[in-house]
């Protein structure tokens, strides 16, 4: 369905890792999204001029986070956002 397309262009997980934007084409400069991942907790994400400005895991239940897997493009995620461990 048209929606399970739309999540993988932005979330693919496999083997634990979470890969953010795998599918996104290099054209889309500007998205967000917030979607779930594995463990129960949210991911935010918003990239402007192709470049990542928020990077947040809201994960209120405080379980486990896979590990995330960013474009190269994308830089250091430990300077954006809130990536909170246990």
């Amino acid at each position: 369905n048209c929606l399970y397309a739309l999540t993988r262009l932005f979330l693919t997980e496999k083997d634990g890792e979470v890969e953010i934007a795998r599918g996104v084409p290099s054209s889309w400069r500007d998205y967000a999204f917030r979607l779930p991942v594995p463990g129960g907790a949210w991911l935010s994400v918003a990239v402007k001029d192709g470049r990542l400005v928020r990077f947040e895991v809201d994960n209120p239940q405080r379980r486990p986070l896979p590990r995330f897997r960013m474009p190269p493009e994308f830089g250091d995620v430990k300077e954006i956002g809130k990536h909170e461990e246990q």
